[in-house]
């Protein structure tokens, strides 16, 4: 079974120890009713550092711009009751969770502590960005890379990290007898202009975007997508649904029947929609021109490829635009866009890093790891890693197993000596990686390697293809359509070849993840060798000019 708890109320009881207080009568939360009887009040969990700034609740403060260039310093060891804190408090200054983007780290490091104290042993955190204005220095505005504001912001989270650790430390919970993975869901895309002083680096010179009279060219450019293509192609009538995004996922609808059944790939519906897309420009005036609003574009099946599909028809999308970055697309105008331009485009300053689409700067991620089992590399970017490997990491490392068919693969070029931490089988001198890896190492990291550039959605065969159908998307016409047709079937058939291979690799994998069977020296050839070849095969179909008359992938 699943047994959860939700809620401040009966979360915040687990954590401290102390029971729930009833809540007066008279108590009434902004746009809301008294409480019947019997409502209750959580007891409060605390942050890790209340210097810190917080911008939630009655007692919110100012971010302190600490000195540049100086160590945080909270105190030297957590003591409970000693060590100042505040409480984490709710949108109605009552104990509870400050919500989404009120995730600061000295808020979500405090919870994460206090269940870890609790003996809650595996934790997720999330942390609000320091790149929006969290506490309310800048406006609502979102910072130009370097700006005073962002720095404050991030020597904030510093301090709390630094209070964080002290505080574990107190706890005896430290890198020798726990495990740390720290991460990002994704990067950004800064939109706006460079600094008005160039040469500033942030830290000793503060970078500024603000100018005498006040304007700020920091931010993302909305424009309403419905706008900018009824503008463009009047007589394309074609209504769908999107979510807001600079990488908007379309829905096409039945366009005689809203309820009947959705329009497919090869619906003339939909592929005009598609053409339009692909051909239509926006004024950004970031750069000051017209620029094309669509750098990719995915129709269903390579949403499949691209692993963007689930169970759920109806939640699939008819289409996925990955548009330019410097682009919020949305379904109206903004109060006082121009409306003499098609799609309206505004810059607006409350936002300025896009995310959720192809550029490298969001697609590059990175993990950093620390802990029992865990080599000291430093920072390094020779090996290829993707969120999905971060499980299997986890619980190679743990030496933990179930039953789940994961995706992803155990990073073995991080993992070292257990130095008799949990290591629980040692079949390798000590080492975290179970013998059934370490005995042929390079033959593991050599199929991982081509697994992922295989499965993941930004390796070589998820791009190649990418390219291959977004050049098929623009082409074609109402009466001849043959050339994204031929294309589609070459996709199609390129993916059923790739499910089939991923299928027998991961088996390999997982074996010897959980030190059932070592990677053989046939299967690390075989597996390669079929993997590069899909590869090549979809890096052919991503550059002929024509659908080869053949089927690519075999």
């Amino acid at each position: 079974g699943y047994d959860a708890l939700f809620g401040a109320v009966a979360v915040n009881p687990l954590l401290t120890g102390q029971p729930d207080q009833s809540l007066p009568a008279s108590y009434t939360p902004a746009g809301d009713t008294p409480p019947p009887p019997g409502n209750w009040k959580a007891p409060a969990v605390y942050d890790v550092f209340a210097p810190n700034a917080t911008d939630t609740g009655p007692d919110s403060v100012s971010v302190h711009n600490l000195p540049a260039g100086t160590l945080p310093a909270p105190p030297d060891s957590y003591q409970p009751g000693v060590t100042p804190t505040s409480q984490i408090l709710d949108g109605d200054g009552q104990a509870g969770f400050p919500g989404f983007d009120g995730e600061e780290a000295n808020n979500a490091l405090g919870y994460t502590a206090a269940a870890q104290e609790a003996g809650i042993p595996v934790t997720y955190t999330y942390l609000s960005d320091v790149h929006d204005d969290q506490y309310g220095a800048n406006n609502g505005n979102a910072f130009g890379p370097g700006e005073a504001g962002y720095e404050a912001q991030i020597r904030e989270y510093n301090a709390a990290f630094t209070a964080f650790f002290r505080r574990l430390a107190n706890d005896h919970i430290n890198k020798h007898n726990t495990l740390f993975l720290v991460t990002v869901d994704e990067g950004d895309h800064y939109d706006g202009s460079g600094p008005l002083n160039p040469g500033c680096d942030g830290v000793h010179t503060p970078c500024q975007y603000t100018a005498a009279d006040g304007t700020r060219k920091v931010g993302e450019v909305d424009t309403s997508l419905p706008n900018l293509l009824g503008n463009q192609s009047p007589s394309n009538t074609t209504t769908f649904g999107f979510d807001f995004d600079d990488a908007p996922a379309l829905v096409v609808p039945n366009q005689s029947n809203p309820t009947g059944p959705r329009p497919g790939p090869n619906d003339p519906t939909v592929r005009t929609l598609e053409r339009q897309l692909s051909s239509a420009q926006e004024y950004n005036p970031i750069v000051g021109h017209d620029v094309p609003i669509t750098v990719n574009m995915a129709d269903e099946n390579e949403e499949t490829i691209l692993h963007m599909v689930n169970a759920d028809p109806n939640r699939e999308p008819t289409l996925t635009m990955f548009g330019d970055p410097s682009f919020y697309f949305q379904s109206s105008c903004d109060t006082g866009a121009p409306t003499n331009l098609a799609g309206c485009p505004l810059q607006s300053p409350g936002f300025a890093w896009n995310h959720g689409d192809i550029q490298p700067e969001i697609a590059t991620t990175w993990q950093g790891w620390v802990g029992p089992g865990i080599k000291n590399l430093g920072e390094t970017s020779s090996v290829w890693t993707d969120h999905s490997d971060a499980r299997p990491t986890l619980m190679t490392v743990l030496g933990l197993q179930d039953d789940y068919n994961w995706d992803g693969a155990a990073i073995a070029q991080i993992i070292g000596s257990s130095h008799n931490g949990w290591d629980r089988w040692r079949h390798d001198g000590g080492s975290a990686l179970p013998w059934t890896i370490s005995v042929n190492k390079r033959g593991y990291e050599g199929l991982t390697a081509a697994y992922e550039q295989l499965d993941a959605p930004f390796g070589q065969f998820g791009l190649n293809t990418l390219n291959a159908d977004t050049s098929a998307l623009a082409g074609g016409s109402n009466t001849n359509d043959s050339a994204y047709t031929a294309t589609d079937a070459q996709l199609q058939a390129c993916e059923s070849q790739r499910t089939s291979l991923v299928g027998q690799i991961q088996a390999v994998l997982q074996a010897a993840e959980r030190g059932q069977a070592p990677v053989s020296e046939w299967e690390d050839r075989y597996l390669i060798g079929r993997a590069d070849r899909l590869i090549a095969d979809t890096r052919t179909l991503a550059g002929a000019p024509t659908p080869p008359s053949s089927t690519v992938c075999s």
